[in-house]
């Protein structure tokens, strides 16, 4: 019974350590709306000056190979994102400090991806994968 379940443990965490992102939920579809709370607050936990700065938001999906991809800069809380490429992805939002006075960027945070527990909501982790789905109806298919 041991060995059962030890070759059981074993085939399980294999199989954990292939998958390309360890998430707790994914899902497949070609488009996928992010959202995420507002940056109110600096690095040093004083206040972002709204008479000064604007904050923007930068977003990027990242696949198998890690390479991150930007998605585009909002000034909104979400971003709606449109796959083109299959792939399993996560998705990253990046913060930043847009200055006024001459529109420059005074700061930039860390990409916050989607895989990272304790930016997540409820530290649940998702991603996306997304394949194309295949013309119907599918003619010349034969299974050997």
């Amino acid at each position: 019974m041991k060995k059962i379940i030890l070759a059981i443990t074993i085939i399980v965490l294999i199989g954990i350590i292939r998958s390309s992102y360890a998430v707790d939920t994914w899902v497949s579809t070609p488009t996928v709306t992010i959202g995420w709370d507002a940056v109110t607050l600096n690095t040093n936990n004083t206040p972002v000056d709204p008479t000064k700065f604007k904050v923007v938001y930068d977003t990027y999906i990242k696949g198998s190979l890690g390479v991150p991809f930007s998605t585009g800069r909002v000034e909104t809380l979400e971003k709606n994102i449109i796959f083109d490429i299959e792939d399993q992805w996560i998705l990253g939002v990046e913060a930043v400090k847009i200055l006024l006075a001459d529109n420059s960027e005074a700061a930039r945070s860390t990409i916050s991806w989607s895989d990272n527990p304790v930016i997540c909501k409820d530290g649940i982790t998702f991603g996306n994968r997304y394949f194309l789905l295949p013309r119907m109806p599918i003619i010349n298919y034969s299974i050997p």
